[in-house]
C-alpha cells in the first residue's frame, strides 16, 4: 500500500470506530427508553465526543509491519477504559445523564467486542492484501553477513510484511 492509502485506511478506521462507539451509544439509550429524559442527547453527544478525542488521539497499530494479533484488543481495552473513566467524569460535572451502572457496563463491553473485532478484521484484510504477490515490495539485500541471511529468511516466511526479496 502507498503511504497515502495507508493514511486514509487509518483514518477511515478510526472514523468507523468512532462513530460505532457514539451510534452505540446513542442506541442503548433509546432501547432503554431514556432518549426522552433530561440531559439525554446532551449525554450522546458529550460520550461520542469523548470517545471520537480518545479513538483518535490514541490511533491505530493496524498497519504498522511488527503488530501482533494480541496488541489490538489491548488498545481497544485501554481505550474503553479510558472511556468509562473520563465519560464518567465529564459527564457527571456537566450534569449530563449517566447510564446505569449495569447499562454502562454492558455498553462498555459491547463496544470492546464490536470495537475489537472491527479493527482485528481489518488487520487480518491488511495482512491478506500484503501477502499478495502483486502487492508486495522488492527489496534487495546487499553483502553477505549472517544478519542478511538472518533477514532474508524472516521476510521469506512471512509473507505477510508486504517485503519479497528479488
Amino acid at each position: 500500500m502507498l503511504r497515502k492509502e495507508k493514511s486514509l485506511l487509518s483514518v477511515a478506521t478510526l472514523l468507523v470506530d468512532a462513530s460505532l462507539g457514539t451510534a452505540m451509544y446513542a442506541g442503548i439509550i433509546l432501547a432503554e427508553g431514556l432518549w426522552t429524559y433530561p440531559g439525554a442527547k446532551a449525554s450522546a453527544a458529550l460520550v461520542g465526543l469523548i470517545y471520537f478525542f480518545i479513538v483518535f488521539n490514541k490511533g491505530t497499530i493496524l498497519f504498522k509491519k511488527n503488530t501482533h494479533y494480541w496488541q489490538i484488543p489491548l488498545l481497544v481495552l485501554r481505550n474503553c477504559i479510558m472511556l468509562g473513566v473520563f465519560a464518567t467524569l465529564i459527564l457527571y460535572v456537566s450534569h449530563a445523564m449517566i447510564l446505569p451502572v449495569g447499562t454502562g457496563v454492558l455498553y462498555l463491553l459491547a463496544l470492546f467486542l464490536l470495537s475489537a473485532s472491527f479493527r482485528l478484521s481489518i488487520h487480518c484484510f491488511v495482512r491478506v492484501y500484503r501477502a499478495k504477490d502483486e502487492h508486495c515490495r522488492r527489496v534487495v539485500l546487499v553483502g553477505g553477513e549472517p544478519s542478511n541471511q538472518d533477514l532474508y529468511e524472516e521476510l521469506a516466511n512471512m509473507p505477510a510484511l508486504g517485503y519479497k526479496v528479488v
